[in-house]
């Protein structure tokens, strides 16, 4: 296999990921309570996705960096929320 179809496939992964991210945010967003979670543990996650998009951009994988930037942003999106909705929600 050579680069691009190791990028591919990596990226495929990335955007079932970033899927099942999405359907966590549409959970939280339709609930607007936050309840069992572990906020660290998620904003963790964020922060690597971040580091995600930087090392693929770095190493020339550009499709892991677009799907890494789509789990990436359904994170940092879950994260707003659970802060706002324990501030402002049904808690």
């Amino acid at each position: 296999m050579d680069a691009v179809t190791y990028d591919g496939l990596n990226s495929g992964f990335e955007l079932i990921g970033a899927a099942c991210v999405w359907l966590n945010v549409y959970k939280l967003y339709r609930d607007k309570r936050v309840l069992g979670i572990s906020l660290p543990a998620q904003a963790f996650f964020a922060l690597w996705g971040v580091w995600s998009v930087v090392y693929y951009v770095g190493i020339g994988q550009a499709y892991s960096a677009m799907g890494s930037a789509v789990i990436c942003t359904g994170n940092v999106t879950w994260v707003a929320l659970v802060l706002f909705y324990k501030r402002y929600g049904r808690e």
